[in-house]
Order: C-alpha cells, then structure tokens, then sequence
C-alpha cells in the first residue's frame, strides 16, 4: 500500500523524478513493480508488463531468475556495471511508461496508439530490448564480449536447471521456441541478439497471460 501512495502523490505532483531518487535498490524498485501492477489490474487496465517486471527484478528465491537478481551472480566487473547501468535506465525509462499508461488507459505509450494489452505489453518490451541493445552498443568489443558471454551463460544455466532449483520455465520456453525456427537443435540463449532477448520478454509475459487466464476460469 505505501507503494501505491507514492504512485498517487507522484501522479497528482507530476513528480516522478522523485520516486527514481526513493527506490534506488533492486528489491526497492521490485516492490514498486508489483505495486504498479496491482494499481493496473485495480484500475482494470490490461497490462502485464510491470507484472513480469516485479518478478525479474525479485531476488532469485522469493521471484523468477532474471536480469534483476543476475546482479546477484555478478558482484564485480564490466558485467555488474553494465547490468546497474542498465536497470537504472530501465527503471526511468519504466516510470515514464507507468505515467503514459496510468493516463491513458493502458491505450497510447510514446505516442503510438495500442489497441490490446497484448499490442501494449509487446511495445512496452521491444522498446526495452532496444535499450539494452543500445546500453550494449556502448561497450567496447572486448566488453562487450564479456558481457554476453556472462550473462548467456547464466541464463543458459538456469534454463538448464541449474543452481536454483526453483527455476522457472519461461527461459526454457523461450529458448525452445528459438530452437523451432533454427536449423541448430541444441540451440543456446545468446543475449547478445536483439531476438533472443524478445524471445526471452515474450515468454514471460506469455506465462503470465496464461496464468492470468486460468485464474479467471
């Protein structure tokens, strides 16, 4: 409930510079994620994106393995600094999109107008990629290198059932789908390509769908 006054008071100030400057850790910005997404689904607004936001951003126990408690895995180098970079930017990037979709009705973000949740969560995703490509573009090549090789490699693992045993299937889901449209059978998550990381978004939010749908059968 504290998140979701924070939301409304930055809503009625136009402050959203200020809920960046309170959430400033992972679990922080986790619990705001999820906040936003019940705000959604109280205001009836369909919209999965901050759903599956708040689960990868969680710790990789209590949430669902993902770029958020990949922090976790990475305590130091170019890896941990390019995946702080990266969240923070996303996390701006996130609360703008919160505040077009709070005053739209989930219909228009950027200025594109979004007949579906579904044309919504897929805009919301797509631009997000593209910003990790860009944050990667920056890199040099070496760093570059280590960055994706750090970070396919983790996901791979997890995919693979590696250390958490609780891992969830999306990541698996995804790479299998990737598989299906490649001539290479054992196929690995290559985050260095802007397919794989939407085949990755795509996934979750697609599970997500899934459940949602279940549930209200």
């Amino acid at each position: 409930m504290t998140g979701l006054l924070v939301l409304g008071l930055a809503l009625v100030r136009a402050d959203w510079s200020s809920v960046a400057t309170r959430y400033k850790t992972m679990p922080a910005r986790c619990a705001l994620y999820r906040d936003a997404a019940d705000m959604l689904d109280w205001l009836r607004i369909d919209c999965l994106f901050f759903r599956a936001a708040a689960r990868v951003t969680a710790d990789s126990f209590s949430g669902c393995p993902g770029l958020g408690s990949a922090q976790e895995a990475f305590r130091r180098g170019p890896t941990q600094r390019f995946l702080k970079r990266l969240n923070e930017r996303l996390f701006a990037r996130n609360l703008l999109v919160l505040e077009q979709v709070l005053e739209s009705d989930g219909r228009v973000v950027d200025g594109h107008r979004l007949r579906t949740g579904m044309e919504l969560d897929d805009y919301i995703l797509k631009s997000e990629q593209e910003i990790a490509g860009d944050e990667l573009d920056r890199l040099s090549s070496n760093e570059r290198d280590v960055v994706c090789k750090g970070i396919s490699s983790y996901l791979n693992a997890l995919a693979d059932g590696g250390r958490l045993i609780r891992t969830d299937v999306y990541l698996d889901r995804a790479r299998a789908t990737l598989r299906r449209t490649s001539d290479k059978p054992r196929l690995r998550l290559n985050y260095g390509l802007m397919e794989h990381r939407m085949s990755i978004a795509h996934s979750l939010v697609d599970q997500l769908r899934l459940n949602s749908y279940r549930q209200r059968l």
